[in-house]
Parts: structure tokens; sequence; C-alpha cells
């Protein structure tokens, strides 16, 4: 199975950091680490949920996967204690989301649980990366719960394979069924749709293969005629996983559009944006705004960086 896996960056520390970046994109992982340490400002500004993830990162990278669950458990309490304070947050973002404290996107707080759970399995320590994967589960549930439109990314198939994985090396084959079928769900719902992306082939089995070793016949007899295989299951069988980290993730980036504010009369203005033949009209009142004459309006976009590799051979 191969899967590629990435990571975001808000812009404005993108920029602050981006040697420590083009070292991690060359593999100079020592550099790197002395880049990040020698701006530990970073860990006490606005942009340091940042610092902890990609500290944890590259310390992953690295495989000092003690150090990089510490970050990852810095970063997972900040988000926990800073998501409490939605006064504070709502009242910056009203202003300005620049001005606040970044506290991750929605799939960035993904890649928390994602690597801690990672990091304790290589440790040997399997209870901690279910732990892990438990509460990757809640926080999935939760996305779920935060958007209700069918257009928006609610549910991650990757994270629910992942789990996967987890429950059947520690042979909890009716939880790892459980996971898989989530994920084959939302791989043909959801990204059939949003992505054009079907399930995987080795998803397909993994179902079959978990439903068997669970105890579940009737389950593996229906996706085996669903799916065109058959598993009868050998003694010693083994399987190999492959997760393939490939690339760096998007930056987060920003694009705008500039309004004319014309005054109409009557208390009214209207916006106009000449160049997209947008106009819009607003009453304001006696509020008193002759001093404006234009404003700007900025949404959120995604600056893709491509992948390292496009292929690679196992020997």
């Amino acid at each position: 199975m191969l899967q590629v896996f990435s990571s975001c960056s808000h812009r404005t520390f993108y920029a602050k950091t981006y040697k420590f970046n083009e070292s991690v994109a060359t593999g100079n992982l020592d550099k790197a680490e002395k880049l990040l340490s020698d701006n530990k400002k970073f860990e006490e500004g606005k942009d340091r949920f940042l610092y902890y993830v990609n500290a944890g990162v590259m310390e992953h990278l690295k495989g000092d996967l003690v150090k990089s669950n510490e970050y990852f458990q810095k970063a997972d309490i900040f988000i926990e204690d800073f998501r409490k304070k939605a006064v504070e947050q709502g009242a910056g973002f009203l202003l300005n989301p620049n001005l606040t404290t970044y506290s991750g996107e929605d799939h960035e707080v993904l890649l928390i649980n994602y690597y801690k759970a990672l990091n304790y399995y290589q440790l040997g320590d399997k209870n901690a990366a279910l732990v892990e994967v438990r509460r990757l589960n809640l926080r999935l549930n939760q996305l779920s719960e935060k958007y209700k439109s069918e257009k928006k990314y609610q549910r991650d198939a990757f994270m629910h394979l992942l789990m996967g994985l987890i429950y059947e090396s520690n042979m909890e084959y009716n939880n790892a069924f459980i996971a898989y079928r989530n994920a084959f769900d939302i791989y043909e719902s959801d990204y059939a749709g949003l992505f054009g992306m079907g399930a995987p082939e080795q998803l397909k089995y993994d179902l079959v293969r978990s439903a068997a070793l669970g105890g579940l016949p009737e389950e593996k007899r229906i996706y085996e005629k669903q799916f065109g295989i058959q598993y009868n299951g050998e003694e010693g069988e083994a399987n190999f996983v492959l997760l393939w980290n490939n690339g760096l993730g998007p930056v987060k980036d920003e694009w705008g559009l500039n309004f004319a504010i014309i005054y109409t009369g009557g208390g009214w203005v209207t916006f106009v944006n000449e160049e997209y033949g947008m106009s819009f009209p607003f009453y304001v009142g006696d509020q008193n705004l002759q001093g404006l004459t234009w404003i700007k309006v900025v949404f959120p976009k995604y600056v893709e960086r491509l992948q390292m590799f496009q292929s690679a051979t196992l020997q």
C-alpha cells in the first residue's frame, strides 16, 4: 500500500522559515534542526503551533521518536487550551486572522494524532498508539459535526485506514473491520465526488480479511461478492505496509478583491469592483464613512508545492 501524506504551513511562518523548509526538502535535517532551534521566538509567538508540529515532523524524520512526540504533545495541549478561548478567537477573525494566534487548520490538527500514533507504534507501545487512534477518531467525529455541507472536507479516509492498520496489528479485528469499512465508505462517497478518487484495491482485501479474522462470515461473504475476490487465509501469512510521506504540504496564502465605495445618498453606498463586474448596494444609515473610499476583502487559499518524487522502487 502506498500513501502520500503532507502537512501545511501558514504563509508568514513559511516566509520566515524558508531556509528551514529548504533544508528539509533537500534532506539536510541537521541544518533544519539548527535553524528551527535558533528561532526559539516562534515557540512563544502566534505561530507556535506551527513551530511545534514542524519540529515534531523533523524529529520524526530524524528518527528521534521520543523527542518528536514531545513536540506533538505540546501542540496537542496548545490546541486543547486555545480552542477554549472561543471569544478571543472569534473577535480576532473579525479584524484580521493574521493578527491572531494561529491554531491550525482541521487537517493539520489531525496530523498530530497521526504522527503520535506512528511514533508510539514504532517505539513498541501499541496501547499508546491505540489511544491516539481513538483520539483521532473522536476528532474525525467532531469534524463531521462541524461541517454539514457535502461539498466540504468532513471525513478523512486515510485516517480511518490508519486506524484499521493499527487495530489489526493489535489483533483487534472487529475494530479494524469497522475502520476499514468507514474508510471504504468515505472513498466511495465523499472522495468520489470531491476528488474523483475511488477506494484503493488493497483496502478491499483489507476489508475481506478483517471480516474473516474478526469472525464476521456474512460481512466477508457480502464483500467478497461485491469485490469479486476471495479470502481463505494462509497459516503464517504476513502483510507489509509502506507509508510514503512524499513532499511538503501547501502554503496557506490569501487573495483579495478591492472594492471602491460609491456614496449614492440617502444613507446608501455601493461597493464596486469593475474588474469582475461586481456591484453591491449597502445601507449604512447616518454613519459617517466619508473618509473611506475603498475596502479590500481577503480570502484564504492554498498554494501547492509539488511532490518531490513521482515514483519509487522497493528492492
